[in-house]
């Protein structure tokens, strides 16, 4: 039976509550969109349905990543700290900056070998080469004046110039990725414009007197 007494609704929780409720819900959730799982979830929902994109990423993401670890190594082989040294056959040191022609010699072959696929090993492949262009670039770049000037400054005041060229190229890279959409969008919005004035000027020869009758 109804007492005739309404129910009392909870009161409201205090503002200290409420923050320190959020507070935990954030420190569960975060780890789920913020760690490794979260990233890789949003990379195969976003990136990797851009293929174009996906490649620019890739390659600027190889390109960095290399091009410290080169300076790094580098530094490493010049203060004579850790295991590492020159790479020398027959008494020739061999620049690094060979490797990185050799890697972009072999991307624009498999990319010859690739180009115009389009299934799920062409994937596959596209993510290694674009990946391998960032790597050979970045060894390529980093010995710049070697191959500009063919004299060995890289740790002179003249090897600055590499360290520039390398920031150039990693520029452009962002560039292309952070503005592909508008790159791919001008021209389509460029061919809709020419299209539409090639409309609008057939419709005016029609409508002109004298013209022929239609059909």
């Amino acid at each position: 039976m109804a007492t005739g007494r309404s129910r009392r609704r909870p009161p409201p929780p205090k503002p200290v509550e409420d923050l320190e409720r959020t507070v935990a819900a954030v420190a569960v959730e975060a780890p789920r969109h913020l760690g490794l799982r979260g990233f890789f979830h949003h990379y195969l929902h976003q990136m990797a349905r851009r293929p174009r994109r996906e490649r620019v990423f890739l390659a600027a993401t190889a390109f960095v990543l290399t091009a410290l670890g080169i300076r790094a190594l580098t530094l490493s082989i010049r203060l004579h700290l850790g295991p590492f040294g020159n790479v020398s056959v027959g008494g020739t040191h061999v620049h690094h900056l060979v490797w990185g022609i050799l890697a972009l010699l072999l991307v624009g072959f498999l990319w010859l070998d690739q180009f115009g696929t389009r299934n799920p090993a062409s994937d596959w492949a596209s993510r290694l080469t674009a990946m391998l262009y960032g790597f050979g670039a970045a060894l390529t770049l980093d010995e710049f004046t070697l191959w500009l000037e063919l004299k060995d400054t890289y740790w002179t005041r003249e090897g600055r110039k590499n360290v520039i060229a390398l920031m150039l190229f990693a520029a452009v890279l962002v560039v292309g990725f952070a503005g592909a959409p508008l790159f791919h969008a001008v021209p389509r919005e460029y061919a809709l414009f020419v299209r539409h004035v090639i409309r609008r000027r057939r419709g005016r020869r029609v409508r002109e007197p004298g013209a022929p009758p239609q059909g």
